[in-house]
């Protein structure tokens, strides 16, 4: 079993964000949590930016997620996400 918030699939802008600030309530239930923020409305109406630059918002809940204890991540950038939690887990060492 994951938990998934399901982020972006509610249509509501104060749920997305409340369920990824609220990430290590749901990983306190126990099971692996995946947050699935890339390039979400979200992120779009909080920075006021389209679909294709919204990597580095998305990157910014991806470690918001991690440092709640999240662990499985969905994203489009792979390369920009790995890179923040590598550098965040190397800085947690």
């Amino acid at each position: 079993i994951i938990l998934d918030p399901g982020i972006g699939f509610a249509k509501n802008f104060e749920y997305d964000v409340a369920a990824i600030q609220h990430t290590p309530d749901l990983c306190a239930l126990g099971y692996p949590v995946l947050l699935g923020t890339s390039r979400k409305r979200v992120i779009g109406n909080l920075l006021d930016l389209p679909v294709d630059q919204r990597d580095e918002g998305t990157a910014a809940t991806t470690i918001m997620g991690y440092l709640g204890g999240a662990r499985i991540f969905r994203v489009h950038n792979v390369r920009i996400n790995r890179r923040c939690l590598d550098t965040v887990a190397h800085m947690e060492a």
